[in-house]
């Protein structure tokens, strides 16, 4: 009876556990301006090139959303970027949806590009405000 118990309570701690809660939302990139962007960041720094394959969140006119991370951000500071700087580049709706990603690269078609160390991140609350 105690094996089946201990089974249970086993099970019941792992089903529980879902991946979502090791996820870091602290980053949210806030959309003031009247038209929606796209928001990505860039571990690549001082490579300001966009790369070929990556994912936006879309961010609607005048809100914000959050910047998901599967591991913690000192984490991503401390193993996983190339400097200490962390780049977040945000591009219009339009553009993103309406060209080819190649063209988008070649001509650097971006609104804004943010250069951040943690500390600046820290300083700003985890929240980017565009414009």
């Amino acid at each position: 009876m105690k094996l089946i118990f201990f089974l249970f309570i086993l099970i019941v701690s792992f089903t529980t556990c879902s991946k979502l809660d090791w996820t870091d939302y602290r980053l949210r990139i806030k959309n003031n301006s009247n038209i929606s962007i796209y928001g990505n960041t860039y571990y690549t720094y001082p490579d300001t090139s966009i790369a070929e394959h990556f994912a936006n969140i879309k961010i609607n006119s005048n809100s914000e959303r959050r910047i998901p991370t599967q591991v913690s951000w000192e984490r991503i500071f401390n193993d996983e970027l190339k400097s200490d700087t962390l780049m977040i580049i945000i591009f219009n709706s339009e553009v993103i949806e309406n060209t080819s990603l190649a063209t988008v690269r070649k001509n650097y078609m971006i609104l804004k590009r943010y250069d951040l160390s943690y500390d600046d991140l820290v300083r700003l609350n985890w929240t980017i405000t565009y414009p």
